[in-house]
Parts: C-alpha cells; sequence; structure tokens
C-alpha cells in the first residue's frame, strides 16, 4: 500500500475583556460601558505539511510476519533548509503457540516480536523558525509604534528524530487465566529540540535549537491473573511495571553555555545541569555536613572532601535522580455473585525529589509571621543547639544542598469502590432494566519516605462518592 498526504491548517483567534454590563440577558458587547485596560490580544498560527508513505506486510503459515514501512515527510514548522526528512520501520514477528512442538501444551499465545525504526516529532510552535514580532504600544515613536522580537530565525532548524527499538513477548495460558506483556526498548533521540536562554541583546529569552543527542532504555510489564474463577467468585489481580533511564550522548555549545547560567542559579530548587554521559533528571546539589551548632551556619563540603562555610555552585554533585527505578501499579477486582470489589493501588520507588517544603516553609521562612511550627522547634537558637536547620533570624533562601534531597518512594490507594447489583425481579415493575449502587473513594492513603506538604494551592483531594445508576 501507498499513498501520500497534504495538508494545511490554519487558527486566528482574538481576545478582549468589556465591562459594564448592566443586565446578563444583554451579553453584546454592544451593551458594555467600556473596555478593560489591558489591550486586546489574539494569535495567527498556519502550518503546512506533505509527505508520502510506503507500507508492506507479509504472513506466513501464520507463524511468521514481517512489516515495512517508509515515509518521507515535510513540515513548515522547521527551517527551510532541513523541512523534508526521512523515516522508516521494520517490525516482525513468531507466533511460537502455532507450532507443532506447542501442541499439547496449556499455552494460548507465545508470541515474540521486534522492530526497529525512527519516529519524528512534530508538537512544536508552527513559527519556532521564523523571525517574528510584535508591536509595543509603549515603545511609540513620532513615525509609529515600535516593535519587539518574538522568536528568533533558524533557517537550520531540523527534525527531532527517535531510532526506536523493541523486543517484546505476549503470553496466555491456562484458558485466560495468565496473561503477560513484556516490552524492552532503546530510544536515541539525535537533533533534540530544546528551548535555549538568549542574551538579552537579542531581544528574546529563549529559542529553540537543535542541541544534543539523548538515549532512553527502558523495559514495561503488564501482568494479570485470576487466582479463583467459580460459579459465585472471581478474583482478578494485575501488575504493571514501568522503568526508564535515560542519557545524554552529545550536547551543543549552546547547552554547555546552558549549564553555566543554571549551575551558578541560586533559586529555590536546582536547575538542571546537562553533562554528556549522565541522565537528563539527575539532581545535582552541593554536599552538605549540617548546622553547625556554635554558630548556626551550614558547613559545605567541597569537592575535595574539605569542609567550609562558603557556598560555591562548582561544588556540585549528583545525589540521586529524579527519575524513579520502578513505577506501576497494582489492582485487584473482586467479585461475589451480585457484589463487585475493586481497588487500586499506585507505586514508585528509586527516584530523589528536592524537597522545596523545607526550603520555603520551613528554613526559609520568616518566624515574624504565620509560619510551620517546625520554624521554632527545629531551627538554631542558641550556641551548642544540634538542628536540622539554620539559625532562625536567617530568612534568606537557603542554598541549593543535600539537606534537602530526600529519596521518593511512595504506595498511594489510589481508588476503593463496592458496588451491588440490584436483582432483576425488584425493578421490572418499575420499567427498569438494570440497575447499580456504588460506592467510590480515592485516595484512602498516601505512605511516603519524603514529607511534603500541598498547602491551600493544591491540597489533597479525598472523595466519597455514592452512586445510583440505572437503565430502561
Amino acid at each position: 500500500m501507498g499513498g501520500s498526504s497534504v495538508e494545511s491548517t490554519s487558527s486566528d483567534a482574538a481576545t478582549y475583556r468589556s465591562i459594564g454590563y448592566y443586565s446578563d440577558k444583554l451579553g453584546h458587547p454592544a451593551f458594555a460601558t467600556s473596555y478593560d485596560s489591558s489591550r486586546p490580544s489574539g494569535s495567527d498560527t498556519q502550518t503546512r505539511g506533505v509527505g508520502v508513505f510506503v507500507n508492506t506486510n507479509t504472513i506466513w503459515d501464520n507463524k511468521y510476519f514481517l512489516d515495512l514501512i517508509y515515509r518521507y515527510e515535510g513540515s513548515s514548522r522547521f527551517g527551510k533548509n532541513q523541512r523534508f526528512a526521512p523515516f522508516w520501520s521494520v517490525g516482525g514477528g513468531w507466533n511460537i503457540h502455532n507450532e507443532k512442538f506447542m501442541k499439547g501444551t496449556p499455552v494460548q499465545l507465545l508470541k515474540l516480536r521486534a522492530s526497529v525504526g525512527y519516529l519524528g516529532n512534530i508538537n512544536f510552535n508552527p513559527y519556532q523558525a521564523l523571525t517574528t514580532y510584535s508591536y509595543n504600544s509603549s515603545y511609540f515613536y513620532g513615525k509609529g509604534t515600535g516593535a519587539t522580537p518574538i522568536t528568533i530565525g533558524n533557517p537550520d532548524l531540523k527534525w527531532e528524530r527517535t531510532l526506536s527499538t523493541n523486543i517484546g513477548l505476549d503470553f496466555t495460558a491456562f484458558r485466560g487465566r495468565v496473561d503477560l506483556s513484556a516490552d524492552y526498548y532503546i530510544k536515541n533521540t539525535d537533533n533534540l529540540l530544546l528551548d535555549i536562554t538568549k542574551a538579552p541583546s537579542v531581544g528574546v529569552t529563549t529559542s529553540r535549537e537543535n542541541i544534543g543527542e539523548v538515549q532512553n532504555k527502558g523495559f514495561e510489564l503488564r501482568l494479570r491473573t485470576i487466582p479463583i474463577q467459580n460459579k459465585d467468585w472471581q478474583w482478578s489481580l494485575g501488575l504493571t511495571y514501568a522503568l526508564n533511564k535515560n542519557k545524554i550522548k552529545k550536547i551543543s555549545n549552546s547547552l554547555r553555555e546552558q549549564n553555566e547560567k543554571n549551575q551558578s542559579d541560586n533559586g529555590v530548587a536546582p536547575l538542571p545541569i546537562y553533562e554528556e554521559g549522565q541522565s537528563l533528571t539527575a539532581l545535582k546539589v552541593v554536599p552538605s555536613a549540617g548546622i553547625d551548632p556554635s554558630t548556626g551556619q551550614e558547613i559545605f563540603i567541597k569537592r575535595n572532601g574539605a569542609y567550609t562555610f562558603v557556598y560555591d555552585t562548582n561544588d556540585k554533585v549528583i545525589f540521586g535522580d529524579t527519575n524513579p527505578s520502578g513505577t506501576g501499579s497494582v489492582f485487584s477486582y473482586l467479585t461475589y455473585k451480585r457484589f463487585a470489589l475493586s481497588c487500586t493501588f499506585q507505586y514508585s520507588f528509586g527516584g530523589a525529589l528536592y524537597n522545596e517544603t523545607l526550603a520555603t516553609k520551613v528554613e526559609g521562612a520568616n518566624p515574624k509571621y504565620n509560619a510551620d511550627e517546625r520554624v521554632l522547634n527545629d531551627r538554631w537558637k542558641t550556641p551548642g543547639t544540634v538542628a536540622k536547620y539554620k539559625r532562625i533570624d536567617d530568612t534568606a533562601t537557603p542554598y541549593q544542598t543535600s539537606r534537602f534531597v530526600q529519596r521518593n518512594n511512595y504506595l498511594r490507594m489510589s481508588s476503593l469502590s463496592l458496588s451491588y447489583e440490584v436483582p432483576t425481579n425488584f425493578i421490572q415493575k418499575y420499567g427498569l432494566k438494570r440497575m447499580f449502587l456504588e460506592l467510590l473513594t480515592n485516595d484512602l492513603f498516601y505512605l511516603s519516605t519524603a514529607k511534603r506538604e500541598r498547602g491551600l494551592n493544591y491540597p489533597y483531594d479525598r472523595s466519597f462518592e455514592f452512586s445510583l445508576r440505572f437503565s430502561l
């Protein structure tokens, strides 16, 4: 099969605010008394793309199959010198369960599959490769209004491509009571597109550039089993597990300059620092020896192991990775006659986090105002005090050190429900076919090695719901 595609999309939006309506029934802008003091805003985007493709596939004896795909695509989202790129993929598989030596076994499905191919990323701003401007009324001159840059053009901006290699196994046995699927993959992304900070003299704060190569390796597992299945009882158990590790293979000079800016940043949380051979999500901070009991100041550890009171961003080292060693879920579904009980747990382990709650709400808080009780109980106050946090009269933003890095292991009960199907003979006289009663709750508990308060901006939402569903 072969074909081609040509597409064009455009959007035009305008936004303004009018005020002073005397009745909610008169919503036309003509009934407003005035406009808001802010200027109107809007957007105008247009993209075009063209491509050709060829797909071939074959299956022999319902045992072996092969798929070949080739695509050549172009998009106006990229620079005029690099708008087209080739993409291809090859996939194959072996239905082992259809071999003669598998006859008589309790296996219904045993498939080995593998694939390799290139994928392209096109989810970017339409004008990322063009130089665009916006008029600014605050820059008014005698002959008109001045304009400021929105984006800086890059005619050589090219496609971000990912070479993905995958090998997988599908297994079903014992009449569907055991079902398993496992995948191992390696993804190499070249010409990685990221926003790079620009000098103020350029006129924009960031621009999109191809800055390097990244590799992702991972493993995914999905398992479902039915331990109990009879006339009255049925119990299903399931497990999912995912692991992904990334590594920077190559960075550009632009990203090295960005690293220097991120390294010297003294904000609340550390910014990423990208280095070849290391993870994109590595957490880098200055090692800390704790709070000095005599002075209430933090003691920093330099790269040579020496202790000092002077903070130096060049002493930052890796203290974990925000990307966990594993994430997934465990679910259970139990039925007894007309009752059904289901629950789902989510878990994560092996990741690290920088606890901003401690940095801003405890150590960086001003005790003169409403504050966490740990500000008074756990901060250094007098010489000789052994405390977790620095002196109480120092309300400056804490330095980015290992004291605020914690292991982020958690187990969360995301949902629990109990339902009952009302017998038909009770509801037929009301003209109903089916009726369900259900009690549903979420986030009953959250166990974690890192204590983080969300506060009032985004609190934990624990809800309880009762529902009645019926069909006529």
